[in-house]
């Protein structure tokens, strides 16, 4: 339900579970859209996420913050996050320290899994709503996992909860 960040936390946490779960490609879509730019030849599709770093135009310490998101864009930067597990880096060469963070574990995770699905990943979709929808559409997320709820309905209501959050936003603004 979340992403390959959460992964050293759960490796970590629960030192029992290792070599009991693993990551799975997602499951193929019984009807792929055949034109879908995103989707691959067997109908799949998953979400990808950035990092993104932005400060005040007008902020006490603007040549401070701008020289933290300089450094950032270095190849240094994403090597620290990988390295740490954090997330996989973007910066191209840097991709495999994510993986080599899981070396030190007793077992061994599917990781190639994460980096096949590259190909075919759409960008994960944010608003300055997401706060509000977020929770929402992860507890419909659960209802569907748990058999609590039916696909269709459940994408059907995360759907409207977004829209919906998100036209308040707009509204307030």
């Amino acid at each position: 339900m979340e992403g390959t960040w959460s992964l050293p936390q759960l490796m970590g946490n629960y030192p029992n579970m290792q070599g009991k779960w693993d990551i799975a490609k997602l499951p193929r879509c019984a009807n792929p859209i055949e034109d879908g730019e995103s989707l691959d030849k067997d109908g799949r599709a998953t979400m990808s996420n950035g990092l993104c770093y932005a400060t005040g135009a007008h902020g006490k310490k603007l040549e401070e913050a701008l020289d933290v998101i300089k450094y950032f864009g270095t190849e240094e930067a994403p090597r620290i996050q990988g390295e740490s597990g954090a997330a996989i880096p973007a910066y191209l060469g840097a991709e495999e320290t994510w993986r080599n963070a899981f070396a030190s574990y007793d077992a061994e995770l599917n990781l190639d899994v994460c980096f096949d699905q590259f190909d075919y990943a759409v960008q994960a979709v944010y608003n300055s709503a997401s706060p509000k929808w977020k929770s929402q559409v992860l507890d419909e997320l659960t209802k569907v996992y748990s058999g609590g709820q039916e696909l269709t309905a459940g994408l059907e209501r995360m759907q409207e909860i977004v829209n919906t959050e998100t036209a308040k936003k707009l509204a307030k603004s």
